[in-house]
């Protein structure tokens, strides 16, 4: 038997896929030379995966309502991970290994701008979703819920 597929987390991939894409795009056809779309292509993506896994945390609660739980491994993925961003835009030899281009500060900001509305949507979604435990339980949810426990305790 095939495990059940979790639709909301390949939304999420096809979303950030989208953004990557069309930046890439944009960025190449207005002029910028190729390594410079991957640069901030790959800036784009780095820093919206960065942004699911924040959104990702707590199912039930947006990034922006949820408790203050500490995570230490969270801060040193979060922090490695943008040390290697840096670092692959910075140092000569990272830059040359994955033939980036210097990025200007505007591209920077439009990379983390493009990466962090990733996550913005992503978490306003989180919000919508009707399996969200979270919204207010609606009469047909709520019947339906127990439905549910009334067959399992019957």
């Amino acid at each position: 038997m095939r495990p059940p597929v979790n639709r909301r987390a390949a939304f999420e991939g096809l979303g950030v896929l989208a953004i990557v894409l069309i930046e890439f795009a944009v960025v190449y056809v207005t002029g910028h030379s190729e390594f410079e779309a991957r640069a901030l292509s790959f800036t784009t993506l780095v820093i919206a995966d960065l942004g699911l896994i924040f959104s990702n945390r707590v199912w039930t609660r947006s990034f922006f309502r949820r408790s203050r739980r500490r995570n230490p491994a969270l801060w040193w993925v979060s922090g490695g991970t943008v040390l290697f961003l840096v670092s692959a835009l910075a140092v000569p030899f990272l830059r040359d290994l994955f033939r980036f281009a210097p990025l200007n500060p505007v591209d920077l900001a439009l990379g983390f701008g493009a990466g962090f509305a990733s996550f913005i949507v992503s978490d306003l979604l989180k919000a919508k979703s009707p399996t969200n435990p979270a919204r207010v339980c609606t009469p047909m949810n709520h019947l339906q819920n127990l439905a549910v426990t009334m067959g399992a305790h019957g």
